[in-house]
Protein backbone atom coordinates (compact mmCIF):
# COMPACT_ATOMS: atom_id res chain seq x y z
CA UNK A 1 0.00 0.00 0.00
CA UNK A 2 1.83 3.97 -1.11
CA UNK A 3 1.94 6.12 1.25
CA UNK A 4 -0.64 8.25 -0.32
CA UNK A 5 -3.35 5.67 -0.76
CA UNK A 6 -2.63 5.09 3.06
CA UNK A 7 -3.06 8.74 3.94
CA UNK A 8 -6.25 8.88 1.97
CA UNK A 9 -7.84 5.77 3.57
CA UNK A 10 -7.16 7.27 6.93
CA UNK A 11 -8.88 10.64 6.11
CA UNK A 12 -12.07 8.46 4.67
CA UNK A 13 -12.09 6.11 7.61
CA UNK A 14 -11.99 9.05 9.41
CA UNK A 15 -14.76 10.89 7.82
CA UNK A 16 -17.01 7.27 8.12
CA UNK A 17 -16.14 7.06 12.05
CA UNK A 18 -16.93 11.00 12.75
CA UNK A 19 -20.86 10.18 11.16
CA UNK A 20 -20.90 6.30 12.86
CA UNK A 21 -20.15 8.78 16.15
CA UNK A 22 -23.19 11.50 15.79
CA UNK A 23 -25.47 8.15 16.80
CA UNK A 24 -23.35 7.41 19.76
CA UNK A 25 -23.86 9.54 23.49
CA UNK A 26 -20.60 11.49 23.42
CA UNK A 27 -21.59 12.41 19.47
CA UNK A 28 -25.14 13.78 20.24
CA UNK A 29 -23.55 17.21 21.48
CA UNK A 30 -22.31 17.74 18.14
CA UNK A 31 -25.09 16.24 16.33
CA UNK A 32 -27.17 18.88 18.07
CA UNK A 33 -25.20 22.07 16.32
CA UNK A 34 -27.02 20.63 12.89
CA UNK A 35 -30.61 19.94 14.00
CA UNK A 36 -33.02 22.68 12.70
CA UNK A 37 -35.20 23.85 15.92
CA UNK A 38 -39.03 22.46 15.75
CA UNK A 39 -41.64 24.67 16.71
CA UNK A 40 -40.73 25.40 20.11
CA UNK A 41 -36.84 25.59 19.73
CA UNK A 42 -36.59 22.15 20.87
CA UNK A 43 -33.78 20.64 19.19
CA UNK A 44 -33.13 17.79 21.20
CA UNK A 45 -36.16 15.61 20.23
CA UNK A 46 -34.77 13.86 16.79
CA UNK A 47 -32.73 10.86 15.95
CA UNK A 48 -34.14 9.36 19.92
CA UNK A 49 -36.07 6.19 19.59
CA UNK A 50 -34.71 2.90 18.25
CA UNK A 51 -35.33 2.98 14.42
CA UNK A 52 -33.69 1.77 11.30
CA UNK A 53 -33.09 5.55 10.18
CA UNK A 54 -30.61 7.05 12.69
CA UNK A 55 -28.80 10.08 12.01
CA UNK A 56 -25.81 7.79 10.72
CA UNK A 57 -28.28 6.10 8.49
CA UNK A 58 -29.77 9.28 7.14
CA UNK A 59 -27.00 10.93 6.38
CA UNK A 60 -25.45 8.25 4.63
CA UNK A 61 -28.91 7.40 2.48
CA UNK A 62 -28.52 11.26 1.54
CA UNK A 63 -24.90 10.94 0.56
CA UNK A 64 -25.45 7.47 -1.35
CA UNK A 65 -27.63 9.83 -3.93
CA UNK A 66 -30.00 7.77 -5.67
CA UNK A 67 -31.68 9.26 -8.37
CA UNK A 68 -34.66 7.46 -9.01
CA UNK A 69 -37.66 7.25 -7.08
CA UNK A 70 -37.48 7.98 -3.45
CA UNK A 71 -39.17 5.05 -1.98
CA UNK A 72 -37.27 2.70 -4.73
CA UNK A 73 -34.07 4.66 -3.88
CA UNK A 74 -34.95 3.74 0.26
CA UNK A 75 -35.69 -0.03 -0.19
CA UNK A 76 -32.43 -0.55 -2.46
CA UNK A 77 -30.02 1.37 0.62
CA UNK A 78 -31.43 -0.27 3.37
CA UNK A 79 -32.00 -3.76 2.13
CA UNK A 80 -28.45 -3.39 0.85
CA UNK A 81 -27.50 -2.30 4.50
CA UNK A 82 -29.43 -5.51 5.72
CA UNK A 83 -32.30 -3.55 7.14
CA UNK A 84 -35.89 -2.97 6.79
CA UNK A 85 -36.24 -0.27 5.00
CA UNK A 86 -38.47 2.62 5.88
CA UNK A 87 -41.47 4.99 4.62
CA UNK A 88 -40.63 7.37 2.09
CA UNK A 89 -42.67 10.12 4.17
CA UNK A 90 -40.46 8.80 7.42
CA UNK A 91 -37.03 10.21 5.31
CA UNK A 92 -38.56 13.51 4.16
CA UNK A 93 -39.67 14.27 8.08
CA UNK A 94 -36.24 13.26 9.46
CA UNK A 95 -34.67 15.22 6.85
CA UNK A 96 -36.55 18.48 7.16
CA UNK A 97 -34.96 18.46 10.55
CA UNK A 98 -31.12 18.05 9.64
CA UNK A 99 -29.12 21.27 8.11
CA UNK A 100 -27.51 21.14 5.16
CA UNK A 101 -24.53 22.70 6.75
CA UNK A 102 -23.52 18.82 8.45
CA UNK A 103 -22.39 18.00 4.70
CA UNK A 104 -20.42 21.18 3.95
CA UNK A 105 -18.56 20.80 7.39
CA UNK A 106 -17.55 17.15 6.74
CA UNK A 107 -16.31 18.02 3.25
CA UNK A 108 -14.31 20.70 4.47
CA UNK A 109 -12.46 19.02 7.23
CA UNK A 110 -11.97 16.06 5.01
CA UNK A 111 -10.35 18.56 2.88
CA UNK A 112 -8.19 19.93 5.36
CA UNK A 113 -6.77 16.87 6.68
CA UNK A 114 -6.06 16.28 2.99
CA UNK A 115 -4.38 19.28 2.80
CA UNK A 116 -2.69 18.62 6.14
CA UNK A 117 -1.31 15.41 5.52
CA UNK A 118 -0.31 15.92 1.85
CA UNK A 119 0.90 19.37 1.78
CA UNK A 120 3.40 18.93 -1.66
CA UNK A 121 0.64 17.01 -3.70
CA UNK A 122 -1.20 18.40 -6.92
CA UNK A 123 1.37 21.51 -7.18
CA UNK A 124 2.45 23.41 -10.01
CA UNK A 125 5.95 25.04 -9.06
CA UNK A 126 5.46 25.14 -5.63
CA UNK A 127 1.63 26.73 -5.88
CA UNK A 128 -1.88 25.00 -5.39
CA UNK A 129 -4.18 26.62 -8.62
CA UNK A 130 -7.62 27.38 -7.50
CA UNK A 131 -10.23 28.30 -9.88
CA UNK A 132 -13.89 29.79 -9.44
CA UNK A 133 -16.83 29.41 -12.02
CA UNK A 134 -20.88 29.61 -11.79
CA UNK A 135 -23.50 27.24 -13.40
CA UNK A 136 -26.88 27.16 -13.42
CA UNK A 137 -28.90 24.08 -12.16
CA UNK A 138 -32.38 23.26 -13.14
CA UNK A 139 -34.69 22.79 -9.63
CA UNK A 140 -37.93 20.61 -9.43
CA UNK A 141 -40.71 22.76 -10.44
CA UNK A 142 -41.97 24.14 -7.40
CA UNK A 143 -43.13 27.63 -5.82
CA UNK A 144 -40.88 27.06 -2.79
CA UNK A 145 -37.87 26.80 -4.91
CA UNK A 146 -38.85 29.41 -6.86
CA UNK A 147 -39.06 31.88 -4.03
CA UNK A 148 -35.86 31.34 -3.05
CA UNK A 149 -33.74 30.79 -6.18
CA UNK A 150 -35.76 32.33 -8.43
CA UNK A 151 -36.83 31.55 -12.03
CA UNK A 152 -35.93 30.66 -15.47
CA UNK A 153 -38.33 31.75 -18.97
CA UNK A 154 -38.10 29.45 -21.49
CA UNK A 155 -36.95 31.81 -24.76
CA UNK A 156 -37.63 28.82 -27.81
CA UNK A 157 -40.25 29.80 -30.20
CA UNK A 158 -41.33 26.28 -29.79
CA UNK A 159 -44.50 25.41 -27.53
CA UNK A 160 -44.11 26.68 -24.08
CA UNK A 161 -43.62 30.61 -24.52
CA UNK A 162 -44.61 32.44 -21.28
CA UNK A 163 -43.45 29.42 -18.88
CA UNK A 164 -40.30 28.97 -16.50
CA UNK A 165 -38.97 26.72 -13.97
CA UNK A 166 -36.81 27.49 -11.19
CA UNK A 167 -33.40 27.46 -11.65
CA UNK A 168 -30.40 28.15 -9.07
CA UNK A 169 -26.95 29.52 -9.54
CA UNK A 170 -23.83 27.61 -8.54
CA UNK A 171 -20.76 28.69 -7.59
CA UNK A 172 -17.57 26.54 -6.78
CA UNK A 173 -14.25 27.03 -5.73
CA UNK A 174 -12.34 23.96 -6.46
CA UNK A 175 -8.46 22.77 -6.30
CA UNK A 176 -7.94 21.99 -10.32
CA UNK A 177 -4.93 19.75 -9.68
CA UNK A 178 -6.44 17.78 -7.10
CA UNK A 179 -9.78 18.24 -8.30
CA UNK A 180 -11.24 18.82 -4.99
CA UNK A 181 -13.89 21.44 -4.36
CA UNK A 182 -13.51 23.28 -1.67
CA UNK A 183 -16.62 25.55 -1.25
CA UNK A 184 -19.11 25.29 -3.36
CA UNK A 185 -23.19 26.84 -3.15
CA UNK A 186 -26.33 28.13 -4.54
CA UNK A 187 -27.46 31.17 -5.21
CA UNK A 188 -30.17 33.19 -6.59
CA UNK A 189 -30.79 32.54 -10.31
CA UNK A 190 -29.95 36.43 -11.23
CA UNK A 191 -27.60 37.20 -8.39
CA UNK A 192 -23.85 37.94 -10.30
CA UNK A 193 -21.22 35.51 -10.32
CA UNK A 194 -19.06 38.30 -8.75
CA UNK A 195 -21.37 38.81 -5.82
CA UNK A 196 -21.44 34.98 -5.04
CA UNK A 197 -17.66 34.91 -4.75
CA UNK A 198 -17.62 37.81 -2.81
CA UNK A 199 -20.25 35.98 -0.10
CA UNK A 200 -17.87 33.09 -0.19
CA UNK A 201 -15.00 34.33 0.22
CA UNK A 202 -14.76 34.88 4.08
CA UNK A 203 -15.81 31.51 4.95
CA UNK A 204 -13.01 29.85 2.53
CA UNK A 205 -10.16 32.29 4.08
CA UNK A 206 -11.55 31.16 7.27
CA UNK A 207 -11.86 27.47 6.89
CA UNK A 208 -8.18 27.33 4.42
CA UNK A 209 -5.98 29.92 5.88
CA UNK A 210 -2.69 28.32 5.35
CA UNK A 211 -3.97 26.99 1.96
CA UNK A 212 -4.74 29.97 0.65
CA UNK A 213 -1.78 31.77 1.24
CA UNK A 214 0.22 29.30 -0.78
CA UNK A 215 -2.22 29.76 -3.42
CA UNK A 216 -3.10 31.54 -7.26
CA UNK A 217 -7.01 31.31 -8.08
CA UNK A 218 -7.94 31.98 -11.62
CA UNK A 219 -10.92 33.69 -12.89
CA UNK A 220 -12.61 33.86 -16.31
CA UNK A 221 -13.63 37.34 -17.24
CA UNK A 222 -17.11 36.90 -16.23
CA UNK A 223 -15.19 37.31 -12.26
CA UNK A 224 -13.28 40.61 -13.63
CA UNK A 225 -13.96 43.46 -11.18
CA UNK A 226 -12.14 45.63 -8.88
CA UNK A 227 -13.64 45.15 -6.26
CA UNK A 228 -13.05 41.32 -6.39
CA UNK A 229 -9.79 42.03 -7.13
CA UNK A 230 -9.83 44.13 -3.82
CA UNK A 231 -10.80 41.16 -2.08
CA UNK A 232 -8.28 39.31 -3.13
CA UNK A 233 -5.50 41.85 -2.08
CA UNK A 234 -7.06 41.82 1.21
CA UNK A 235 -7.38 38.22 1.78
CA UNK A 236 -3.29 37.90 0.73
CA UNK A 237 -4.94 35.56 -1.99
CA UNK A 238 -3.01 35.65 -5.33
CA UNK A 239 -5.25 35.59 -8.72
CA UNK A 240 -4.95 35.80 -11.96
CA UNK A 241 -7.91 37.30 -13.73
CA UNK A 242 -9.18 37.02 -17.72
CA UNK A 243 -9.79 40.89 -18.10
CA UNK A 244 -12.61 41.69 -21.18
CA UNK A 245 -11.80 43.75 -23.77
CA UNK A 246 -14.67 46.32 -22.83
CA UNK A 247 -12.66 48.06 -20.02
CA UNK A 248 -11.08 51.22 -21.66
CA UNK A 249 -7.75 50.19 -19.65
CA UNK A 250 -7.44 47.07 -21.56
CA UNK A 251 -8.02 48.21 -24.59
CA UNK A 252 -5.21 50.61 -24.38
CA UNK A 253 -2.63 47.92 -22.84
CA UNK A 254 -3.71 46.18 -25.85
CA UNK A 255 -3.46 49.05 -28.14
CA UNK A 256 -0.26 50.11 -27.03
CA UNK A 257 1.32 47.09 -28.64
CA UNK A 258 3.12 46.19 -24.91
CA UNK A 259 3.22 42.49 -24.03
CA UNK A 260 3.61 43.57 -19.71
CA UNK A 261 3.26 46.57 -18.22
CA UNK A 262 3.12 46.71 -14.38
CA UNK A 263 0.35 49.46 -13.23
CA UNK A 264 -1.44 51.69 -10.66
CA UNK A 265 -5.41 51.11 -11.11
CA UNK A 266 -7.28 54.05 -9.86
CA UNK A 267 -10.80 52.95 -9.80
CA UNK A 268 -13.19 55.00 -10.89
CA UNK A 269 -16.93 55.99 -9.70
CA UNK A 270 -18.53 53.48 -11.97
CA UNK A 271 -16.60 51.01 -10.92
CA UNK A 272 -17.85 48.29 -8.10
CA UNK A 273 -15.21 48.98 -5.93
CA UNK A 274 -15.15 53.20 -5.77
CA UNK A 275 -18.26 53.00 -2.78
CA UNK A 276 -16.76 50.69 -1.01
CA UNK A 277 -16.83 51.13 2.86
CA UNK A 278 -13.41 49.33 3.87
CA UNK A 279 -11.59 50.73 0.58
CA UNK A 280 -12.89 54.13 1.89
CA UNK A 281 -11.70 53.66 5.44
CA UNK A 282 -8.16 52.51 3.98
CA UNK A 283 -7.64 55.87 2.24
CA UNK A 284 -8.44 54.94 -1.49
CA UNK A 285 -5.43 53.25 -2.43
CA UNK A 286 -4.66 52.27 -6.33
CA UNK A 287 -4.53 48.28 -6.98
CA UNK A 288 -0.93 47.78 -7.96
CA UNK A 289 -1.64 45.10 -10.85
CA UNK A 290 0.47 43.57 -13.82
CA UNK A 291 -0.87 43.20 -17.61
CA UNK A 292 0.04 40.75 -19.05
CA UNK A 293 -0.76 40.07 -23.24
CA UNK A 294 -1.51 36.74 -24.15
CA UNK A 295 -1.87 35.70 -28.19
CA UNK A 296 -3.54 32.35 -28.98
CA UNK A 297 -3.09 30.40 -32.25
CA UNK A 298 -5.77 32.00 -34.10
CA UNK A 299 -4.33 35.65 -33.92
CA UNK A 300 -6.70 36.66 -30.97
CA UNK A 301 -5.35 39.04 -28.26
CA UNK A 302 -6.16 38.05 -24.40
CA UNK A 303 -5.36 40.34 -21.08
CA UNK A 304 -4.78 38.44 -17.94
CA UNK A 305 -4.33 40.78 -15.16
CA UNK A 306 -2.73 39.47 -12.05
CA UNK A 307 -0.88 40.75 -8.64
CA UNK A 308 2.03 37.64 -8.98
CA UNK A 309 5.20 39.28 -9.61
CA UNK A 310 7.26 38.45 -12.62
CA UNK A 311 9.79 36.76 -10.29
CA UNK A 312 6.58 34.83 -8.54
CA UNK A 313 5.10 33.68 -12.44
CA UNK A 314 7.28 35.06 -15.36
CA UNK A 315 4.92 36.09 -18.70
CA UNK A 316 5.56 33.29 -20.75
CA UNK A 317 3.95 31.11 -17.85
CA UNK A 318 0.93 32.72 -17.53
CA UNK A 319 -0.46 31.06 -21.02
CA UNK A 320 -0.19 27.64 -19.17
CA UNK A 321 -1.24 28.88 -15.34
CA UNK A 322 -4.63 30.34 -16.94
CA UNK A 323 -5.37 26.79 -19.02
CA UNK A 324 -5.31 25.15 -16.09
CA UNK A 325 -8.78 26.52 -15.01
CA UNK A 326 -10.32 23.94 -17.54
CA UNK A 327 -10.37 21.55 -14.57
CA UNK A 328 -13.35 23.56 -13.14
CA UNK A 329 -14.87 23.21 -16.09
CA UNK A 330 -14.70 19.37 -16.11
CA UNK A 331 -15.72 19.21 -12.34
CA UNK A 332 -18.67 21.11 -13.31
CA UNK A 333 -19.69 18.85 -16.23
CA UNK A 334 -18.82 15.81 -13.92
CA UNK A 335 -21.57 17.50 -11.30
CA UNK A 336 -24.44 17.38 -13.86
CA UNK A 337 -23.68 14.17 -15.70
CA UNK A 338 -21.90 12.24 -14.03
CA UNK A 339 -23.61 12.55 -10.25
CA UNK A 340 -26.98 13.61 -11.90
CA UNK A 341 -27.00 16.76 -9.22
CA UNK A 342 -29.95 17.80 -10.64
CA UNK A 343 -32.20 14.72 -9.93
CA UNK A 344 -33.14 16.49 -6.76
CA UNK A 345 -34.39 13.68 -4.60
CA UNK A 346 -36.43 16.43 -2.94
CA UNK A 347 -38.77 19.39 -4.02
CA UNK A 348 -38.29 21.86 -0.74
CA UNK A 349 -35.25 24.42 -0.44
CA UNK A 350 -33.77 22.36 2.52
CA UNK A 351 -33.73 19.02 0.39
CA UNK A 352 -31.97 20.46 -2.56
CA UNK A 353 -29.13 21.94 -0.33
CA UNK A 354 -28.38 18.60 1.25
CA UNK A 355 -28.24 17.10 -1.74
CA UNK A 356 -26.17 19.40 -3.55
CA UNK A 357 -23.13 19.51 -0.59
CA UNK A 358 -23.69 15.76 -0.23
CA UNK A 359 -23.08 15.34 -3.97
CA UNK A 360 -19.58 18.19 -3.44
CA UNK A 361 -18.50 15.52 -0.35
CA UNK A 362 -19.16 12.58 -2.47
CA UNK A 363 -17.21 14.15 -5.41
CA UNK A 364 -14.22 14.83 -2.97
CA UNK A 365 -14.00 11.37 -1.64
CA UNK A 366 -13.55 10.32 -5.21
CA UNK A 367 -10.98 12.81 -6.32
CA UNK A 368 -8.98 11.96 -3.65
CA UNK A 369 -9.35 8.18 -4.57
CA UNK A 370 -8.01 8.89 -7.73
CA UNK A 371 -5.20 11.02 -7.07
CA UNK A 372 -4.04 8.12 -4.59
CA UNK A 373 -3.73 6.08 -7.77
CA UNK A 374 -2.45 9.46 -9.76
CA UNK A 375 1.72 8.24 -9.45
CA UNK A 376 1.22 4.64 -10.45
CA UNK A 377 -0.95 5.99 -13.37
CA UNK A 378 1.90 8.02 -14.69
CA UNK A 379 4.28 5.25 -13.97
CA UNK A 380 2.66 3.20 -15.97
CA UNK A 381 2.33 5.85 -18.87
CA UNK A 382 5.85 5.49 -19.22
CA UNK A 383 5.56 2.05 -21.17
CA UNK A 384 2.56 3.88 -23.37
CA UNK A 385 2.25 5.55 -26.28
CA UNK A 386 0.14 7.90 -24.71
CA UNK A 387 -0.10 9.19 -21.39
CA UNK A 388 -3.53 8.25 -19.77
CA UNK A 389 -5.24 9.76 -16.49
CA UNK A 390 -7.96 8.10 -14.02
CA UNK A 391 -11.64 8.02 -15.69
CA UNK A 392 -13.77 9.91 -13.28
CA UNK A 393 -17.01 8.79 -14.48
CA UNK A 394 -16.38 4.99 -14.16
CA UNK A 395 -14.62 5.31 -10.73
CA UNK A 396 -17.82 7.68 -9.77
CA UNK A 397 -20.22 4.68 -10.80
CA UNK A 398 -17.93 2.01 -8.83
CA UNK A 399 -18.30 4.50 -6.04
CA UNK A 400 -21.81 4.46 -5.49
CA UNK A 401 -21.93 0.49 -6.32
CA UNK A 402 -19.60 -0.39 -3.13
CA UNK A 403 -21.12 3.22 -0.60
CA UNK A 404 -23.04 0.91 1.38
CA UNK A 405 -20.57 -1.75 1.67
CA UNK A 406 -17.58 0.58 2.33
CA UNK A 407 -19.43 2.99 5.02
CA UNK A 408 -22.79 1.51 6.67
CA UNK A 409 -21.00 -2.17 6.60
CA UNK A 410 -17.57 -0.66 7.49
CA UNK A 411 -15.90 -2.47 4.81
CA UNK A 412 -13.88 1.26 4.14
CA UNK A 413 -10.56 -0.96 3.19
CA UNK A 414 -12.11 -3.43 1.14
CA UNK A 415 -13.90 -0.78 -0.87
CA UNK A 416 -10.74 1.70 -1.23
CA UNK A 417 -8.73 -1.47 -2.46
CA UNK A 418 -11.36 -1.82 -5.25
CA UNK A 419 -11.60 1.42 -5.85
CA UNK A 420 -7.76 2.02 -5.83
CA UNK A 421 -7.78 -1.17 -8.79
CA UNK A 422 -10.35 1.22 -10.58
CA UNK A 423 -8.71 4.25 -10.60
CA UNK A 424 -5.34 2.64 -12.18
CA UNK A 425 -6.58 0.22 -14.97
CA UNK A 426 -10.18 2.27 -15.79
CA UNK A 427 -8.61 5.57 -17.80
CA UNK A 428 -8.85 8.20 -20.73
CA UNK A 429 -6.62 9.40 -22.47
CA UNK A 430 -5.26 12.88 -21.77
CA UNK A 431 -5.43 14.88 -24.93
CA UNK A 432 -3.20 18.30 -24.31
CA UNK A 433 -3.51 21.51 -26.66
CA UNK A 434 -7.17 20.80 -27.54
CA UNK A 435 -8.97 24.24 -28.33
CA UNK A 436 -12.26 25.17 -29.94
CA UNK A 437 -14.07 28.07 -30.65
CA UNK A 438 -16.91 28.33 -28.71
CA UNK A 439 -20.71 27.68 -30.50
CA UNK A 440 -23.08 28.94 -28.70
CA UNK A 441 -26.15 26.59 -29.79
CA UNK A 442 -29.72 27.95 -29.50
CA UNK A 443 -32.10 24.98 -28.32
CA UNK A 444 -34.30 23.75 -30.55
CA UNK A 445 -36.81 22.42 -28.61
CA UNK A 446 -38.29 23.37 -24.96
CA UNK A 447 -36.85 20.81 -23.14
CA UNK A 448 -34.10 22.03 -22.10
CA UNK A 449 -32.04 19.06 -20.08
CA UNK A 450 -32.61 17.04 -23.44
CA UNK A 451 -30.07 13.81 -23.22
CA UNK A 452 -27.55 13.57 -25.31
CA UNK A 453 -26.36 10.60 -27.38
CA UNK A 454 -22.34 11.16 -25.31
CA UNK A 455 -24.08 11.01 -22.12
CA UNK A 456 -24.32 7.75 -20.45
CA UNK A 457 -25.92 7.09 -16.41
CA UNK A 458 -23.23 5.86 -14.41
CA UNK A 459 -25.30 5.35 -11.13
Amino acid sequence: MTSQKSCVFEIINKLNSKIVELDSSCGKGKLREYIIPDGNGRTDNVFVRRSPLSASMLIHFIIRHNPLSSQISADEFFWSAGKASVSKSAISQRRTRLSADIFTSLSTDMCREYYRHMPHVGLWHGWHIMAVDGSEFMLPDTDALAEVYGRFAYTTPHGRNGESFPMAKCVMFSDVLTGLTLSADLFPYLRDDRRCFLEMLPYICRQYPGLTARSITVFDRGFFSALVMYRMVCCGMKFVIRAPMSSPRIRAFVESGMTEADVEWMPVPSTSLYDDAEWKAGGRKPLHLRFIRVELPDGEVEVLVTDLTSEMVGSSMMKCLYFKRWGIEVDLLHYKHVYENEAFSGARPLCVEQDFRAVVLAHNIICMTAGSAASDVRADNRRRTHDYKTNVAVLAGVFYLLYVNMFVMDNVRGGMDILWTVARKRLTPILDGRSYRRVRKRHKSSDRNHTRTNRKRVL
